[in-house]
């Protein structure tokens, strides 16, 4: 029997791509959404699979009773949904409380369904880097130490950080006091790149748009990077493998440097990039992780970068 999911963010830059990788499984699914606008403009890019796939309007993923109709029915969660961050600058109301809030609701939701067996979540390599420290190498034991009172002091470098910490710090209490009826395991990817599934605005590549534009104009330091695609098919191999069951997964693959970046760009689009150019050097990240956990036990084959 096809197992029915609730998967949670559908609409987003990743959400949209674990749609994809799971209604390719042979799931059906029940997919959230902000807003009927979002649900429309899917719809189409999705048409192939509309007998598996049902659409749910969740405004705000912290409320109670949000997911009522959309959990009803599922064997697992794949909670990919984050919450929308205000331009405001209370750090603990406008950052910390919705994250946490939001990771809780979703698992208090699973609580009254108990024929779920799993709830994998996105979490964020912000979770297990140390923001404070000037460099780092981290395996899924580590975590991010940075405290509310931090990311009030700093919240311009710290707040959002701090949020995704602090999330799913509150998932692994829940699963500790709770102990439900089903496991959680966390996806904790880096800088997210690679193709759009459909033409949209996204803003988390704009840092990207700006180096090429010229609007970065120093060469930034190098960043880790995973492919979009490769975050979506760990969350499915996360959810079909039993030795996912109450783990951690770094999803970081690969290292980005700019001066290799500016290189290939001139090399490639000379005529339209206005990009800073390269020294000549390479300078590996300050912060990096190991992401060979993800290989060992789920059996993921990272894209190449060039990909």
């Amino acid at each position: 029997m096809t197992q029915t999911l609730l998967i949670t963010g559908g609409s987003g830059y990743i959400g949209s791509w674990v749609l994809k990788y799971f209604l390719d499984a042979g799931y059906k699914v029940h997919a959230t959404v902000r807003s009927q606008e979002k649900a429309d403009e899917l719809k189409p890019h999705f048409e192939a699979y509309s007998k598996n796939l049902e659409f749910f309007i969740v405004e705000d993923i912290t409320k109670d009773g949000v997911y009522n109709d959309a959990i009803k029915g599922v064997s697992g969660v794949i909670h990919v949904a984050s919450p929308v961050f205000p331009d405001g600058k209370d750090v603990e109301k406008d950052f910390i409380l919705p994250a946490v809030n939001g990771t809780l609701n979703i698992l208090n939701h699973a609580l009254k369904v108990p024929e779920i067996k799993r709830v994998v979540i996105t979490s964020s390599a912000a979770a297990i880097k140390n923001p404070l420290a000037p460099s780092g190498y981290y395996t899924e034991k580590n975590w991010n130490p940075t405290t509310v009172e931090q990311a009030k002091e700093n919240p311009q470098s710290l707040a959002y950080v701090a949020s995704k910490a602090l999330a799913e710090k509150a998932a692994w209490q829940f699963l500790e006091e709770k102990k439900p009826h089903f496991d959680i395991v966390s996806i904790n990817p880096s800088y997210v790149f690679g193709p759009l599934l459909f033409p949209t605005r996204l803003t988390s590549l704009s840092f990207l748009v700006n180096f090429f534009t010229g609007k970065t104009e120093k060469i930034p330091e190098s960043l880790t990077i995973v492919d979009v695609r490769d975050v979506a098919k760990v969350h499915l191999l996360a959810y079909e493998n039993p030795k996912a069951s109450n783990q951690r997964y770094i999803v970081s693959p690969h290292s980005l440097d700019y001066n290799e970046l500016s290189e290939f760009l001139y090399k490639e689009y000379a005529d339209k990039t206005k990009a800073p150019k390269s020294d000549g050097t390479r300078n590996p990240p300050a912060h990096a992780y190991d992401s060979s956990k993800s290989i060992a036990e789920l059996g993921i084959t990272y894209i190449d970068k060039e990909t």
